[in-house]
Parts: structure tokens; C-alpha cells; sequence
């Protein structure tokens, strides 16, 4: 288990902890003093998005804290060096793909979590897959070839993939102008995948661009999103081009992993556990001040 530090609504908040180097050592021990105390595996960073140059530059010296941390940690209780990870939810949109120092943040992590959805949604000028493996402006392929060519080995890269769907309302289908975007589970169209499709709706998969979407003539709204089909073909690509894995925001808004349209069970699956991460887990945290995380009791 790890922990996520970040995400959209706190960015703002990240880029601030890692504008000096007082800052980036705090939060790199805060960060670390937290693992320790919780008996964490390691720890995600989650920065949407650095602007410019000097963020940039910023987030390479944040990740060197946070990974000499970690390795110091590890070192303490003889494990070794790179028992704990690290790692970044990472962007799939070229414009912020190019301003990140990729192969300067390489040697500091253990795997990229490449967002790759969200590429349609309210800001949008008209309907489109929001994680469509191939084609449009945007896709997955792309934005997972790129970061294999700044030089990060395709097995430290892993797959992000939603598990809701984007909507659009007042609309005559795929590629066509809309005008808002309805409902949704959480926020304004923003749909649980395991409510989709919605009722009077009929689901679609495009087998080339691996994406699928359902659509309702009567009420013009169409919602775009992963399907158990989807994921299979991703899973398959995964594994064709030797990648780390996948991953989603975010598990509450799936189905129960043993019924049939779970997306995540869908893709352990294709996969089986036996390709899953077999790495050891740090079981021994005598810094924590929880007993049962201080002294678990090791299995012989």
C-alpha cells in the first residue's frame, strides 16, 4: 500500500512544498516519517501539472529528496536500497508531457502512472473518447510511446484507465457539438462505471480505437468511458509491449471484482496473477507507534 500525496485539487499545495530546498526536505521527511509510522510500501506523487522551467526542475529535486529518504530508511533496517517506491501519477496530454525532465526523474522513481483519460470532456468543443487507446488527438499509445522515448524502460510504465465515464449532453452523438454535460455519481458529468450504461442507453465499442461509449437518442446524451472489452484489448497491449501494469482512478466507482463486468477483475484476469508484483513487503516498521504495525507478527 501506498500513499498518494496531491492529486488536482491540492496541486496548488504541492507546487508550494517544493519550491525551495528547506520545503522539499520537510516534505520528503514528513513524507517518509508517515510510511514509517503507518507501514507504508512507499509513496506517489501526484503534481497536476508543473508550468514552467523552474517547476520542472523543482519536481526532479523533490523526487532526489524524497528517494534519498527512502533509501535511507530502507539502509536502516538492512533492506535493500530500493525497498520503497516511488512513483508519479504522470500526465498523458502532450503539453504537459513535454514540460517534465523525464529522463532526470527516471532515475528517481520506480514506476510512471500515466493518467491516460480525461482526453474529452465539458472543455471539449465537441464529443469524444475520453480514453481511447488509438486515433483522435489524443490517445493512450501516443502518450505511452513518448514517455519510452524519453527514455523510460516500457516496464516502469503503467496504464491509467477510468472507471467512470465523461458525458455529454444535448448532443446527436460521437464527433458532434454538445451544450453542457448533464448529471453524474460525483460531479456534473462525471458517471460511475458501474452505473453505465444508463438506462435507455445503448453501449458501443470501437475495436480500433479501443473505447467504447453509450448513447440515448431521446434524452441526447452520450457518455464515454472503458468497458470489459476495452480493458481486455489494454490489458493485451500491456502485455504485447512488456509495460509495468495498469492502474485506475478509482476503485469505489467499479463493480464487485467478482462479477463479470468488474473492470479491474476484467483485467487481472486477462493478465493472471501470476504476473502480478511479487516483490516482498516491508513487514517490519519499529518506528511506528502502532502496535500491531510495530510488532507484527512475521509468518515463519
Amino acid at each position: 500500500m501506498m500513499l498518494s500525496i496531491g492529486g488536482w485539487t491540492y496541486s496548488s499545495s504541492l507546487a508550494q512544498g517544493a519550491s525551495t530546498s528547506e520545503r522539499r526536505k520537510k516534505f520528503a521527511t514528513s513524507a517518509v516519517s508517515l510510511l514509517k509510522e503507518l507501514g507504508l510500501d512507499g509513496l506517489d506523487i501526484d503534481w497536476e501539472y508543473p508550468q514552467n522551467e523552474e517547476q520542472a526542475q523543482q519536481y526532479v529535486d523533490l523526487l532526489r529528496e524524497l528517494r534519498l529518504e527512502l533509501d535511507s530508511y530502507a539502509l536502516q533496517l538492512n533492506l535493500p536500497r530500493d525497498q520503497f517506491e516511488l512513483s508519479i501519477a504522470a500526465p498523458a496530454g502532450p503539453e504537459q508531457c513535454q514540460r517534465l525532465k523525464i529522463a532526470e526523474m527516471d532515475q528517481y522513481l520506480t514506476f510512471w502512472n500515466i493518467m491516460c483519460y480525461d482526453y474529452a470532456g465539458s472543455w471539449s468543443s465537441k464529443t469524444g473518447y475520453q480514453s481511447n487507446l488509438f486515433g483522435g488527438e489524443l490517445n493512450s499509445d501516443t502518450a505511452l510511446r513518448y514517455y519510452a522515448g524519453a527514455g523510460v524502460h516500457p516496464s516502469k510504465l503503467v496504464m491509467g484507465m477510468p472507471i467512470y465515464g465523461r458525458a455529454f449532453a444535448n448532443t446527436d452523438g460521437l464527433g458532434h457539438t454538445f451544450q453542457g454535460v448533464g448529471e453524474g455519481s460525483w460531479e456534473n458529468g462525471a458517471w460511475d462505471y458501474k452505473v453505465l450504461p444508463l438506462p435507455g442507453m445503448t453501449e458501443n465499442t470501437d475495436k480500433n480505437a479501443v473505447a467504447a461509449w453509450a448513447y440515448d437518442p431521446s434524452k441526447k446524451l452520450l457518455v464515454t468511458y472503458d468497458n470489459v472489452e476495452t480493458t481486455r484489448a489494454k490489458a493485451d497491449y500491456i502485455a504485447r509491449n512488456g509495460l509495468g501494469g495498469g492502474m485506475w482512478w478509482e476503485s469505489s466507482a467499479d463493480l464487485p471484482i467478482d462479477s463479470q463486468k468488474s473492470l479491474v477483475g476484467a483485467f487481472t484476469d486477462f493478465l493472471g496473477v501470476q504476473n502480478l508484483n511479487q516483490k516482498q513487503n516491508c513487514l517490519h516498521y519499529p518506528d511506528s507507534s502502532h502496535e500491531n504495525i510495530k510488532n507484527y507478527a512475521h509468518p515463519q
